[in-house]
């Protein structure tokens, strides 16, 4: 696939879901998923078909994040946590959609952080780092100055281990955003301290959903 074309279906894509979207943007969008094909050719990033992409594998890599940054954008966010970030989906179109706001990419594969640093340092994302440790050991030794404002989590298992987890990295009224979480399962398996604040259909593809969750305390 050219870059004509991932730079067609990408606008497409982003204007069937209502997105008008910037040209430092879309520069900054088909650099990830070149370097995401390219790595992804000698280290599993991703099980979704991106050499030969469908517009579902666009939608949740690409134009997911990208909706979800519009949603961001108005709560001011200075600075974010991605739980799990794998191969950078949802956390590096996310970011490129903030500007200025302060990332962390948590990341146990070695592997995996070493390409998610390498994409960093490519895109030039000031004030944006990687952990390779285990969510837990990050979260136990974690500063209650630097938590961050929004916490974003895409397939990674929402048990008690992952709230605990959350409630040491996530400020007291920031936002929890859980991509691909219908609001039944927001509301049945979220916590107490943990309400509610928004659902929202991201794109048209299967699963694209939303759930934003605040912090009550």
């Amino acid at each position: 696939m050219t870059v004509e074309l991932v730079r067609d279906r990408f606008l497409r894509l982003a204007s069937r879901a209502g997105v008008d979207v910037p040209a430092q943007l879309l520069e900054g969008v088909e650099a990830y998923f070149g370097l995401l094909r390219t790595w992804n050719r000698s280290i599993n990033l991703t099980s979704l078909n991106i050499e030969h992409p469908d517009d579902e594998s666009f939608d949740r890599l690409l134009v997911e994040p990208v909706v979800a940054g519009l949603l961001a954008d108005p709560l001011r966010v200075k600075r974010a946590i991605d739980i799990g970030s794998g191969g950078g989906s949802p956390a590096l179109p996310f970011r490129l959609s903030v500007p200025g706001m302060g990332m962390s990419l948590i990341e146990s594969k070695h592997k995996k952080a070493v390409f998610l640093r390498e994409a960093i340092r490519l895109l030039g994302l000031a004030d944006t780092t990687v952990e390779a440790r285990r969510l837990d050991e990050v979260a136990a030794d974690f500063p209650v100055d630097a938590r961050a404002d929004l916490v974003t989590v895409r397939a990674v298992r929402l048990d008690h281990a992952l709230f605990q987890a959350i409630d040491a990295l996530l400020k007291p009224e920031g936002r929890l955003f859980l991509f691909g979480t219908t609001e039944s399962e927001a509301k049945n398996l979220a916590p107490k301290k943990f309400s509610l604040d928004e659902f929202r259909t991201l794109t048209s593809s299967p699963g694209s959903c939303l759930s934003i969750l605040k912090r009550l305390s």
